[in-house]
């Protein structure tokens, strides 16, 4: 398989990693997936790493599903 192949498919499977992180509602694993600048974005507005990952370790934030872009029907492609 090309070199391009191969980082598609850890790019898929981390997806799918990041998806189960968030439907499993463990904070400490859903921060290893994210840097300590990253920020989310709602309708309530921006909200910091922090602020999301005490949401979920309150209980007061859940998931049941998370859907995966690109793990459902691959598109990844390597530029330049």
């Amino acid at each position: 398989m090309r070199d391009s192949g191969r980082v598609a498919e850890e790019l898929i499977a981390r997806e799918r990693d990041w998806a189960a992180a968030i439907v499993s509602d463990d904070a400490d694993l859903i921060a290893s997936f994210v840097t300590d600048d990253w920020v989310i974005v709602s309708g309530r507005g921006i909200g910091t790493r922090d602020e999301f990952l005490a949401l979920v370790r309150s209980g007061d934030l859940t998931h049941s599903s998370m859907t995966c872009r690109y793990a459902a029907r691959p598109r990844p492609r390597r530029l330049g």
